[in-house]
């Protein structure tokens, strides 16, 4: 079986009220879903099993099919092939972004306001100046807005985390004690600051490339956590490519790097 992203709608049919009331409107609209009637599907109501995607899977075979309940609908795959991120791309992506693996082992294109593509337009003075569509002014506004709140006072942290875990590593069996306590202790802080990520936001990031909302990323496994504190690398690193960490940090260390290089 071909690997596919399915959907239950509770409802008679898959129209644009019956996407809006189950919370779909977002991911895709009707002309786009190839769709099949069922009497009893997920939860054992009569509805419809509907994908983007085009093919025989889209059909109803509970015994070869994982189902997870969104409240107002239902997100499935067949269970030997779940889907990948192509399977989830939206019919236009942002050309430009960072690509990070995330918890369910495939490599998934964050897109990074920085890195995109910008119109030149006259202003008023006759100025060629770069000129950014909604969308995209949109998306600078929230990049800037997570990299003040969250990447700057994170990143530090993380960073010497990753410098004392390399120190670790040279040392072997010859580590030193207090070196030790203090990789623990920064682990710990690193940690306790990721798990204050907005999970909520980070999905609604990926959402800008994917047919995907915390639902989808949740049934999905995208972010694998660490620790009690539910602390996740796997949202670190959508965030850092969000906001373009790697290039922030060569900028302040006084190298150059090009756009998308």
């Amino acid at each position: 079986m071909d690997t596919m992203a399915l959907w239950f709608v509770p409802a008679p049919q898959a129209d644009a009220s019956a996407l809006a009331a189950a919370g779909l409107d977002k991911l895709f609209a009707p002309a786009e879903m190839t769709r099949a009637e069922v009497r009893s599907g997920p939860g054992g109501a009569a509805g419809v099993i509907c994908s983007p995607q085009v093919g025989g899977g889209v059909r109803y075979e509970p015994a070869r099919q994982t189902w997870a309940d969104c409240g107002g609908y239902w997100f499935g795959w067949w269970t030997d092939a779940p889907p990948m991120p192509e399977d989830l791309e939206r019919p236009t992506m942002l050309p430009r972004g960072n690509d990070v693996p995330l918890g369910d082992g495939n490599v998934w294109t964050v897109p990074t306001p920085e890195l995109q593509p910008q119109r030149l337009q006259l202003d008023a003075h006759g100025v060629w100046t770069p000129q950014r569509d909604q969308r995209l002014a949109d998306l600078f506004t929230l990049a800037d807005k997570l990299l003040k709140q969250y990447w700057e006072p994170i990143d530090p942290i993380s960073q010497s985390t990753a410098q004392l875990a390399r120190q670790l590593r040279e040392a072997g069996e010859m580590v030193d004690e207090a070196l030790a306590r203090e990789a623990t202790a920064a682990i710990e802080r690193w940690r306790e600051a990721v798990a204050t990520l907005p999970l909520q936001t980070l999905c609604d990031v990926l959402a800008v490339n994917y047919r995907v909302s915390a639902n989808e990323v949740s049934a999905l496994g995208l972010f694998r956590c660490e620790g009690q504190q539910g602390a996740s690398m796997d949202a670190w690193q959508l965030l850092d490519a969000f906001v373009d960490g790697l290039n922030i940090r060569i900028a302040r260390r006084g190298k150059k790097k090009l756009p998308g290089g």
